[in-house]
């Protein structure tokens, strides 16, 4: 894992890798470093951090939030997001 983490640890020469070191961050239960290198992959203008921002938090329980995520990924075109974002709501209670 240490190997991993070598190689896809933060440069400013390939800030994309900022999600995948997030990945490797998730693998190792560093949530919280997770989050923050998803959220610099974001700004940097990383569609799959913003998808993979969204899908921990959707893992983590805060669906309210992991929707605010999908949605921006899905502004920056990630297909994923996309299709999370395009399907239909369920109601959250069924009428009887």
């Amino acid at each position: 894992m240490e190997e991993t983490r070598d190689r896809f640890s933060f440069s400013e020469a390939y800030p994309l890798d900022n999600a995948h070191y997030g990945v490797v961050q998730e693998e190792q239960g560093e949530l919280a470093e997770a989050r923050k290198y998803h959220e610099k992959g974001y700004e940097v203008g990383d569609a799959y951090a913003a998808y993979r921002l969204a899908a921990l938090l959707e893992k983590q329980g805060n669906g309210e939030e992991a929707k605010l995520w999908y949605r921006k990924a899905a502004d920056m075109r990630h297909p994923i997001a996309l299709a999370i974002a395009e399907r239909p709501r369920t109601p959250d209670t069924v009428k009887e």
